[in-house]
């Protein structure tokens, strides 16, 4: 969700784009090369049918924003 440079400020360092998921998993796509956008796009297609399959919700692409629904007895956080 901070995007990659997020996550290098966070670190105090950049990192590579290019990863080799293979050292640690097998049997992915592209011999195990991905990138760090083309990793938070799956994420965020993930993310997106686990709201509207899972949880019932939805998409606003105006807004670009998940419309998560509220169970009864459920406590609401507000994000801030």
């Amino acid at each position: 969700m901070i995007g990659k440079n997020g996550v290098e400020d966070a670190f105090g360092r950049e990192f590579s784009n290019r990863f080799n998921i293979h050292r640690t998993r097998r049997n992915f796509p592209n011999q195990g090369i991905d990138t760090f956008e083309n990793m938070a796009r799956k994420g965020v297609f993930i993310i997106d049918r686990v709201v509207q399959e899972l949880m019932g919700g939805g998409i606003d692409p105006d807004k670009n924003a998940w419309i998560i629904p509220v169970k009864e007895n459920q406590a609401v956080v507000p994000s801030h």
